[in-house]
């Protein structure tokens, strides 16, 4: 039982991750292009959030 709960909350973590890493990405390409210092921001914050 343990063991299917750790790999349940291993996969939603990558999960997270992966989201995350895909969030900053587009959102720091779509503020440059742009010119949007907030949407920059955003992209830039789930980066920190990842870390």
């Amino acid at each position: 039982m343990e063991d299917k709960l750790y790999k349940k909350a291993l996969n939603l973590e990558y999960f997270t991750v992966g989201y995350n890493v895909l969030e900053a990405f587009f959102s720091i390409f779509f503020g440059a292009s742009a010119r949007s210092i907030a949407l920059v921001g955003f992209g830039l914050d789930s980066i920190v959030e990842s870390l």
